[in-house]
Order: C-alpha cells, then structure tokens, then sequence
C-alpha cells in the first residue's frame, strides 16, 4: 500500500502517536567560532551569513547550530 506523508501523518497521529522534533540548539559566539576554527570578529563581521541569528536579552548574540552547518556546506571545496 502506497500513501503519501500528509495521509501517513494522518493515519499515525489516529493511532495515538505523536511527533516530537529535537529542541533547537544554539551557538555563543565564542562557541560557533570554536566550532569554525576562526574568530569571533569573523563571526560578527559576517553576520549577513546567519540568517537566524538572534540577541538575548542583555546583548549576547546567538546562532542557530543549523545556520552554523549551513554556512560550512555552502562554502564547502568539491574536491574531483
């Protein structure tokens, strides 16, 4: 039997299961660049490259884990 996701979904949640995503993660400054081998002024000089970048309260910049591993594969060298 072939269904698709919406109809799988469907037919799951009417079983009684339930769906949970992993809570997101987020980077300090000083861990995202750790986690880049650069700097943290790299890091606030290139800003535009985390689009989920978000500031707690109190001023402390944050970034997603994924926009950290976006930005790794976008500037990831192909190697033939």
């Amino acid at each position: 039997m072939s269904m698709d996701l919406k109809d799988a979904i469907k037919e799951f949640t009417a079983a009684g299961g339930t769906i949970v995503l992993p809570p997101e993660s987020h980077l300090s400054l000083a861990a995202a660049a750790k986690r880049l081998d650069c700097s943290i002024s790299y890091l606030r000089d290139h800003k535009h490259e985390f689009p989920n970048l978000w500031r707690m309260p109190g001023g402390e910049l944050r970034i997603p884990e994924r926009d950290v591993e976006a930005l790794a594969k976008r500037n990831k060298v192909n190697r033939a």
